[in-house]
């Protein structure tokens, strides 16, 4: 679920966020300064245009605004979680010897 305090919080790295970023500031520029020159095109092309120049810009914007998914747990912790613990003696936490 989104929420405003997942911008801070992101998981993904600098090089997606600075990527989106360039995509977004070189996108916006693109759609206007397509959408005040669709004079030679006709009615179907420069909606066609603009809408995939618009389509573009948004897929920015959706990444830099989207929480990522919380990255899966590293593989040692599920280990450490299973494994058994065991005292100096060799007899693990359930009374078992080992």
């Amino acid at each position: 679920m989104w929420s405003p305090s997942a911008l801070s919080s992101r998981s993904y790295g600098p090089l997606v966020v600075a990527a989106a970023a360039a995509w977004f500031a070189y996108g916006v520029p693109h759609v206007v300064y397509h959408s005040r020159h669709t004079a030679a095109l006709d009615g179907v092309d420069a909606a066609a245009l603009l809408t995939a120049l618009t389509f573009s810009a948004a897929l920015a914007l959706f990444v830099l605004v989207l929480p990522s998914p919380r990255p899966p747990p590293p593989v040692w912790t599920d280990l450490v979680a299973r494994a058994p613990l065991r005292s100096k003696q060799g007899v693990d936490a359930g009374g078992g010897r080992r």
